[in-house]
């Protein structure tokens, strides 16, 4: 085999495609590979159908112009990524290489070419780079969240002590009187700070959900009479719900959150008025969202869609709004703290779900939320009856570092006839739990604590005596102590804590629920409003 017919076996077997063409874009000879990449069935066909490169190959013949500019100028270039357009109108990614081939006289006799198919390469590369920026989002979103609730439980002790002593001076102040009425303010004040901190431990995946068995078209339908009072009567909202929607196992307070905050968001994209359309459907088995969402569990979910016919978003502004603090409103407007779309997907990701959104600016925005449906129905454990021959201790000892805090449970507890040991951290708590056991009827114990913490506090209790009566109190979730642990709590005390509250765990944990109001405490009804 001579020299020449070497280069044209090269040239004809070669796996990348080879080309030669006129400056003006008409094609002279490709290999097979070239045809392949571009559709043809040979190369003869590609020639013979192909009357401009330019127009015909190049997805944007102003590029194929300016490439053929730089190799006439500079008489070669490298590495030029570029769309492509095959013979049935679909698209690829090619690597080009071209260069100019000149006669002797310096004139161009003709360009000659290599040009790979990278298509599913950079397929590959993209989808590593959506799941990089999930990582990167999910390890700031866990920061930010464990800041936040490291926030939450300094404030929840805060609101724990101003909502106790509100209750304090109601109880000693004359209904009717100004006074009274400014109570009623802070107590409410501290209530919607309590608000405001379950939502940030919403968004950081820390709020300890109740979840149970909920009809997504009830909510919809009772959240929607909510926010039509709130919102502009220029705004209208349109219901599409799908018939037989499957429930979900979903805390109702946090899913009436995620529709409210949506319901707002929507309203802020709609100054002048427009439409906001909520629609569910089911989704059975949803392979395809679970492909798009590492993580998400392969099953049937349900879809709440939220779509606005507002302002929309630009692709720079849709691919942050998920992130903590972020707001596209001005700095001094009211609106936009940044929290309300961290906190949706804080609630979607605690509920093993996913949220899409997709958005143009002028054009509205949609947002797609996917739930899992309920498999089966959720068992209600029937509660325990407390032994009316049993005649239980009254002795409490109350675990909790802030000295506010134990002062206030311990002033209600007293109240309620109960005698109250005190211990500030978890060793004072083990070493009185050692000493009197046989007289303590509960403990009560906060989770974060120096010297020893709670959960520390609590396994040295059950080593003492393994059916110790234990009432858990944090500004945190449930899921803060360990599972084995877990059949040891007799519950959680979430904070902040109104008083009224703490009496009735208690009571029923003890098993004095029906002795019937104490001294001191008596009218707690009016304290919560209930």
């Amino acid at each position: 085999m001579d020299c020449e017919e070497r280069y044209r076996r090269l040239f004809a077997d070669a796996p990348i495609g080879i080309f030669q063409a006129t400056p003006d874009g008409r094609l002279l000879t490709v290999n097979a590979a070239h045809a392949r990449i571009f559709g043809y069935a040979s190369p003869e066909e590609e020639i013979a159908s192909v009357g401009h490169v330019g127009e015909e190959h190049w997805a944007d013949p102003e590029k194929f112009r300016q490439t053929i500019e730089a190799v006439l100028a500079k008489g070669h270039v490298a590495a030029v990524e570029t769309n492509f357009v095959r013979k049935d109108g679909s698209f690829l990614v090619g690597n080009l290489h071209l260069q100019a081939l000149r006669h002797s006289d310096g004139s161009v006799a003709c360009l000659a070419g290599f040009v790979e198919d990278v298509t599913e390469r950079k397929r590959a590369e993209q989808e590593q780079e959506k799941l990089r920026d999930r990582l990167i989002h999910a390890r700031k979103m866990q920061a930010v969240g464990t800041l936040a609730g490291g926030i939450a439980h300094d404030f929840n002790n805060m609101l724990t002590v101003i909502l106790g002593y509100t209750e304090l001076l109601m109880e000693s102040t004359r209904e009717g009187t100004p006074e009274y009425a400014d109570l009623q303010k802070i107590l409410e004040t501290a209530r919607n700070g309590a608000d405001l901190v379950k939502s940030l431990l919403a968004f950081s995946r820390q709020d300890d959900s109740r979840p149970q068995k909920v009809n997504l078209n009830r909510r919809i339908e009772q959240v929607r009479k909510l926010v039509s009072k709130s919102l502009p009567k220029m705004i209208s909202i349109d219901l599409d719900l799908a018939e037989n929607l499957a429930p979900i196992h979903a805390d109702p307070g946090q899913i009436d959150q995620l529709l409210v905050n949506l319901s707002e968001n929507a309203s802020e994209a709609m100054p002048e008025g427009g439409k906001l359309i909520i629609q569910t459907r089911n989704v059975p088995h949803a392979e395809q969202l679970c492909r798009n969402h590492p993580g998400v569990e392969p099953g049937d979910y349900v879809l709440i869609r939220m779509s606005d016919t507002g302002s929309g978003m630009d692709e720079h502004i849709a691919e942050r709004i998920f992130d903590p603090f972020f707001t596209s409103k001005a700095r001094d407007s009211r609106k936009g703290t940044g929290l309300g779309l961290a906190i949706v997907q804080g609630v979607v990701q605690q509920h093993c779900g996913c949220i899409e959104c997709h958005s143009e600016a002028g054009k509205g925005t949609t947002f797609s939320i996917y739930l899992p449906a309920m498999k089966r129905p959720e068992r209600t454990a029937a509660p325990k009856r407390p032994d009316a021959q049993a005649r239980p201790t009254r002795t409490i000892l109350l675990v909790d570092d802030e000295e506010y805090v134990r002062d206030l449970a311990k002033r209600a507890l007293l109240a309620a006839g109960y005698t109250v040991l005190e211990a500030a951290n978890g060793i004072q708590a083990v070493h009185v739990y050692r000493k009197k056991q046989e007289s303590i009827a509960l403990v009560i114990l906060d989770l974060i604590m120096p010297e020893m913490g709670g959960k520390r506090c609590l396994e040295e209790l059950v080593k003492i005596n393994p059916d110790v009566k234990v009432l858990v109190m944090t500004g945190f979730a449930a899921d803060q102590v360990d599972d084995e642990l877990k059949r040891t709590v007799k519950g959680f005390l979430t904070k902040p804590l109104e008083m009224r509250r703490l009496v009735e765990e208690v009571d029923n944990t003890v098993g004095c629920g029906n002795r019937g109001p104490q001294a001191g405490w008596s009218d707690r009804s009016r304290l919560t409003g209930s």
